[in-house]
């Protein structure tokens, strides 16, 4: 997920995988920003088209749109900056807003 804001061209780009264009079209930059920085979850709903047995159905559900909580990286202790796992730095970095991947091994020198 991420929000691109061009001043010349007075426009946003925003890019939420695994939620329909009229749920992302609502949300705005300031949105985007509160969920990082306040440590807010947003939840939305939308109508999706499913299919079950080639029967064609409309269903409506509800999901997380933006989430400050990042599992695939290391946040720094900024809360914007991240690291890929296995990065060197890591062990030197602390942080108190990261948790470890599940399949990672208990280090003590990583702080989690």
């Amino acid at each position: 997920m991420y929000s691109v804001k061009i001043d010349k061209v007075q426009k946003e780009i925003k890019k939420i995988k695994g939620v329909k264009k009229c749920v992302s079209n609502r949300l705005s930059i300031k949105d985007f920003r509160k969920c990082l920085l306040k440590k807010q979850l947003y939840y939305d709903s939308m109508y999706v088209l499913r299919s079950k047995v080639h029967q064609i159905y409309t269903q409506h559900i509800s999901k997380l749109t933006l989430s400050y909580l990042d599992d695939k990286r290391f946040i720094r202790v900024n809360d914007i900056d991240t690291y890929a796992w296995g990065h060197y730095r890591i062990k030197n970095t602390p942080s108190s807003t990261s948790s470890a991947p599940s399949s990672t091994s208990s280090n003590k020198n990583i702080l989690y």
